[in-house]
């Protein structure tokens, strides 16, 4: 039986005041915090990943450690490394749960999406305005002229906006940024067929974006 949810759910999380508890995740999970060199970094992505693991594990009735994950086709060549995946007690990908979820966090703030069909969250610490300007370069042309044409002031926002979209759209349906981010524009995000991608609010210095898909995969 399915959890019962919205059909978008978004829960924000500063990570600096959660308990960065290894004891819930995985052998990778752990694999992959230890390769983290700064001490700061390692605790946040242990505290993220642990509250996403309370909570996947409050909707599926399931003890957080107990959980396993699995990665779905990607979008791009169908290989088994796309968006992540959760499975009921037991494994395999016949026992897939009927939740689908994204976590992405930056700096001291987490945010992680869940949703009864495929869905990518990302969040960012917005740069200065130098920062932003440097990175513009590594969007689509017609974003660049975007960002640069605003007031200095306003290119950190519009340029994290821009990417948190980009990322969000690109982590659900499971490519990830190894895909050019100069290959999407924002209008060809925004009408996207089968998916909606929206910036949401995030907590001040922050930008977030969620994007969600029409159909069940």
């Amino acid at each position: 039986m399915g959890p019962d949810l919205a059909e978008l759910e978004i829960v924000f999380y500063a990570l600096d005041e959660l308990p960065a508890d290894a004891s819930v995740l995985d052998a990778n999970e752990i694999r992959r915090a230890e390769r983290l060199h700064n001490e700061l970094d390692r605790r946040r992505f242990v505290a993220a990943h642990a509250a996403l693991r309370r909570e996947l594990g409050e909707r599926l009735d399931t003890p957080a450690a107990e959980l396993e994950f699995a990665r779905a086709p990607c979008g791009q060549c169908s290989g088994l490394h796309g968006r992540p995946i959760v499975l009921r007690p037991g494994g395999s990908l016949a026992r897939r749960a009927d939740l689908h979820f994204s976590l992405s966090h930056s700096g001291n703030q987490a945010l992680i999406a869940f949703s009864q069909t495929p869905v990518g969250a990302d969040i960012e610490a917005l740069p200065d305005p130098p920062m932003a300007q440097r990175l513009a370069a590594l969007m689509h042309p017609h974003e660049q002229a975007l960002i640069l044409s605003a007031p200095i002031d306003a290119q950190p926002t519009l340029f994290t906006r821009l990417w948190c979209r980009k990322e969000a759209y690109l982590k659900g349906v499971g490519i990830g940024l190894e895909h050019e981010a100069t290959e999407g524009y924002l209008e060809s995000l925004e009408c996207t067929p089968g998916w909606r991608v929206e910036n949401i609010d995030a907590p001040e210095g922050f930008a977030g974006a969620v994007a969600t898909s029409a159909n069940d995969d």
